[in-house]
């Protein structure tokens, strides 16, 4: 797996161990080695940031949703 990541081992394993972020570059790699849907490996990686990083927030609810309406507006 390393290889097609093109990382080193100790690099997986230090991901693998959560001592390292993932990096958003090996998404697509993983969703062709897992034969996944990079739609359900993206969606998994941003849940797992955003609960990791702002799980204990009290108003986590309501700040997704502005995140969502600030993005929305962003694309338009």
């Amino acid at each position: 797996m390393a290889a097609h990541l093109d990382i080193d081992t100790s690099t997986l394993s230090k991901v693998e161990r959560g001592d390292r972020p993932a990096s958003l570059s090996y998404l697509e790699a993983l969703s062709d080695i897992l034969n996944l849907d990079l739609k359900e490996v993206q969606t998994k990686f941003i849940a797992d940031e955003i609960a990791k990083d702002f799980g204990d927030m009290e108003h986590l609810t309501e700040g997704l949703k502005e995140a969502e309406k600030q993005i929305q507006n962003k694309r338009k």
